[in-house]
């Protein structure tokens, strides 16, 4: 009877209205409108009604209300149906004169237009099989009413599988993964594909003092922003891009191109990552059919110690890396980014040990502390606000016993690399005690350090450490530990102190990034 009336919808609302002398439109008015239904799987009665209260008990339904009114104001039907996206950017001159629903039905759905960042309708469809594409009134209606409670993917980039995974977590079982993620997970920054890190996203944009809010990064596919940078430490989004074939055009998004072509056709994601090395080991549990041999990787193999390629398992000398993240002004939305970026080393032979100073009990603190609870390498310690931190610190030290120690800073993201670059360099000369990276010089917290046997007036014999480097523990054992004046092993006082011990030729540096802050 209408674009927007979907008389089959409307029957498994009311099976009776099938028995009545009435049609479906005429019995929707009568006692449909009445009772608040909706005619179509892409109107939202309650989500409309929440955004505009006033309309509870009013004599207008909120169907009605959308149809007559509320399009024209630029509202939206249902959280699966954002108005101002679909008409977004050449449908622009349409919004407030056309009824989205009735366009995506009459006209967008056969164009395959989205009306939400995160439905592909032609992904969608290709999970579905010849006889469940018959009779499809439109993919977003099918998934709505079907789909998502079968967990069906509703975009590449959201993985219903490992987001139930994510909220299982932390005790949450929603009615549904997308609606959820809608509702709560955009605000908060939540994961939706295990090769998507939002606050690794984040911390690739140059510091300006005002970073974007992290909820934008939904935005991702959409975005020039997403074929460039790397969502994820194991996702080099320009290796990737190297591997593909000159038909491949250039602007596609290299994430999504691996979800739905590359992980199949066996592409790696990182330099450092050989997907055919890793697979021919013994792996445990078993890859499954079709899943990707990095995600095996972070969440199974690293921790058995399965090596991602075969130059990294025929290292020489490879120690067992001791790494210390004190979490003392949490940010817990994005602490589980950064203990997966631990988690995506590609030297997998480390143990971690997270201390958290006053945790909240948040769902970011929660989900954080199950990912640590999940892998053996990681060592999970909380505290309150009376332990200063070189006592935490000092306690970290207890709890490891191995030889070689880096120091992680809060607010760092570690790039997949990071503990490799040291290993390579321990090959190199085993007699090192401190592996360092660079501090920028006009940075105001950047101190320069006494090199060992040279005139600390001269230029050249200083160096600024920067906050990520490589300690032997002997050494730090010997001075006693950090003393309760020692805020952070990067303290000057510190560093001189451990300096004392070394040779000129004891310490190394690294000129690369080895992380994202």
């Amino acid at each position: 009877p209408h674009p927007a009336f979907d008389t089959t919808y409307y029957y498994s609302l009311r099976p009776d209205a099938k028995e009545s002398s009435l049609t479906p439109l005429e019995h929707f008015f009568l006692f449909g409108e009445l009772e608040q239904l909706s005619p179509t799987a892409l109107f939202d009665t309650e989500y409309y009604l929440e955004l505009r209260p006033n309309l509870r008990g009013a004599s207008i339904s909120a169907f009605r209300h959308f149809i007559e009114h509320g399009y024209k104001e630029g509202g939206s039907p249902s959280p699966f149906f954002n108005t101002d996206y679909y008409f977004h950017p050449d449908l622009r001159a349409l919004k407030f004169r056309v009824n989205p629903i009735s366009h995506y039905i009459k006209e967008g759905q056969g164009e395959s237009r989205s009306p939400n960042p995160f439905f592909d309708p032609d992904y969608y469809l290709s999970q579905l099989s010849t006889s469940d594409k018959k009779n499809l009134k439109d993919p977003l209606s099918h998934y709505i009413t079907w789909g998502e409670t079968s967990e069906l993917k509703p975009h590449p980039l959201f993985d219903t599988v490992f987001y139930k995974f994510r909220l299982a977590k932390t005790g949450s079982q929603p009615n549904g993964l997308l609606r959820h993620f809608y509702a709560i997970g955009f605000e908060n920054s939540f994961m939706t594909h295990p090769l998507l890190e939002p606050g690794y996203c984040l911390a690739q944009l140059p510091y300006d003092g005002d970073k974007p809010d992290a909820k934008l990064l939904p935005f991702y596919a959409e975005s020039t922003y997403g074929a460039t940078k790397n969502p994820h430490p194991l996702f080099d989004a320009k290796f990737y891009r190297s591997q593909l074939t000159a038909d491949v055009p250039g602007h596609i998004n290299p994430l999504i191109h691996y979800v739905k072509t590359g992980c199949a056709q066996g592409l790696s994601t990182h330099p450092e990552f050989d997907p055919k090395y890793y697979i021919a080991q013994d792996l445990d549990p078993v890859l499954k059919e079709g899943q990707s041999p990095a995600i095996h990787y972070i969440y199974h193999g690293a921790q058995k110690e399965r090596w991602p390629n075969r130059t990294i398992e025929q290292l020489t000398f490879k120690p067992r890396m001791s790494l210390v993240l004190l979490i003392d002004k949490p940010e817990f939305n994005f602490l589980s980014g950064r203990i997966l970026a631990v988690m995506s080393q590609l030297y997998p032979r480390w143990r971690l040990s997270v201390i958290v100073r006053n945790p909240d009990g948040s769902d970011g603190y929660q989900y954080a502390k199950a990912l640590a609870a999940d892998d053996s390498r990681i060592d999970w310690i909380e505290t309150d606000d009376k332990d200063s931190s070189a006592t935490l610190l000092n306690l970290a030290l207890e709890r490891s016993a191995d030889e070689y120690l880096v120091f992680v800073d809060e607010q760092m993201y570690l790039k997949a690399f990071a503990l490799l670059v040291f290993v390579r360099q321990l090959n190199r000369n085993p007699d090192l005690i401190l592996i360092h990276t660079d501090r920028n010089k006009n940075d105001p917290d950047a101190m320069p350090i006494e090199v060992p046997g040279s005139e600390f007036n001269s230029l050249s014999a200083r160096i600024f450490i920067g906050p990520l480097a490589c300690f032997k523990r002997s050494l730090i054992n010997q001075m006693g530990g950090l003393g309760t004046w020692h805020q952070t092993v990067y303290n000057k006082h510190f560093l001189t102190h451990y300096l004392h011990q070394a040779s000129s030729n004891s310490i190394a540096h690294v000129s690369e990034p080895l992380h994202y802050t």
